[in-house]
């Protein structure tokens, strides 16, 4: 079994904890846009009207 240096598992450990943060930001910006998607169309129904009332 290969031992490691804690200074090379701390720099895995940082860079796994990197990515994660990534991960979270990107589905934290596809949540935003799939909201804002959301209120584009729900302004459009309100400024173009349902139906053609």
């Amino acid at each position: 079994m290969i031992k490691h240096r804690a200074d090379s598992i701390q720099k895995l450990n940082d860079e796994q904890a990197a990515e994660a943060k990534k991960d979270k930001t990107i589905a934290e910006q596809a949540d935003t846009i799939e909201l804002l998607k959301g209120c584009i169309m729900e302004l459009a129904d309100v400024v173009y009207g349902d139906g053609g009332r």
